[in-house]
């Protein structure tokens, strides 16, 4: 889903993120409307916490771009 700007809480752009030899977010990308409540759903061992923490800030991806309310976290920091 490709939202205008201004109608995106969270952006994710092409976001990887790999530990070691581990790749545990490969090549992800989506969305977040404002305003939605949005569901992150996965079996146990899928990445959703480490994608909650990519979104946080908490971790950075090792590759791709995430957006906070129109805040590329990448020049955070």
């Amino acid at each position: 889903m490709n939202l205008a700007s201004e109608d995106t809480a969270i952006s994710l752009k092409n976001v990887s993120k790999i530990f070691g030899t581990h790749t545990v977010l490969k090549d992800l990308s989506f969305d977040v409307p404002r305003g939605k409540i949005t569901t992150i759903l996965g079996f146990s061992g899928a990445g959703k916490s480490t994608l909650m923490k990519v979104i946080l800030g908490l971790i950075h991806p090792t590759k791709g771009s995430v957006k906070v309310l129109g805040q590329d976290l990448g020049e955070l920091q």
